[in-house]
């Protein structure tokens, strides 16, 4: 009974874990944002951070190599002992390794996963020199569930909603709604002037009521006419 209390406590604390440090880097960003103590390179480490980009990166990269190498091993062991089920497995993670080099690769070569859009179009030293000068400040809400379990960071020209970097000059349009009901997800679409879109969607936005007035508020505020 106890060894189950404690697997469920252990999950339960898991699951939650990157949530929680999530919250806690987005709110130590403001802060050191706010005592000038940031860099672009810095700020833009720390927002990386806050959804696990480099983790990301670094397991995908692992998985990767992986099928490369089982794909190496699989020839060799075929060829040694040419059974057919070594065959099939091996042509298997021949594919897989084929298949997903090009995104694998294109996915790690990306800067900045966390300014979705720019980062394609933009250098990584174009976008670290677009957040010179940039002080970023939490924004507080009035209600009670945002307060806990939502940090969204405003600066003079960018947005930081659930980790991710928004350019305020360049949005047209920010649409913000739920799932189908019973859900505990929340969708924001963000619109850029030249009708390119990106989706948020996370458990930890969702809210109703006064929240969701502040986050359509907070919508309004993105796609202010420029």
């Amino acid at each position: 009974m106890v060894g189950s209390i404690l697997i469920v406590a252990v999950i339960f604390i898991l699951a939650n874990l990157p949530d929680l440090f999530a919250r806690w880097l987005t709110k130590r960003l403001a802060f050191q944002s706010s005592q000038i103590q940031n860099t672009p390179q810095k700020t833009l480490q720390y927002l990386e951070w806050i959804r696990l980009y480099p983790l990301k990166k670094a397991i995908i990269a692992l998985l990767w190599l992986f099928c490369l190498y089982a794909s190496v091993r699989g020839i060799y062991l075929s060829y040694l002992t040419r059974r057919t089920d070594f065959f099939w497995i091996t042509a298997f993670f021949i594919a897989l390794t084929i298949l997903t080099v090009r995104k694998v690769v294109r996915y790690l070569r990306t800067p900045y996963h966390c300014i979705p859009l720019l980062n394609r179009r933009l250098s990584k030293q174009h976008l670290q020199e677009l957040l010179e000068n940039e002080v970023f400040e939490l924004v507080k809400f009035q209600d009670r569930l945002l307060k806990k379990y939502v940090t969204v960071l405003l600066s003079q020209h960018w947005a930081v909603i659930d980790g991710t970097l928004i350019s305020k000059n360049l949005t047209y349009n920010g649409y913000f709604a739920h799932d189908a009901f019973g859900m505990k997800n929340t969708n924001i679409k963000i619109t850029y002037l030249n009708g390119e879109s990106f989706r948020l969607r996370s458990s930890s936005l969702y809210c109703d009521g006064l929240g969701a007035v502040e986050m359509m508020r907070l919508c309004k505020i993105l796609s202010a006419k420029k």
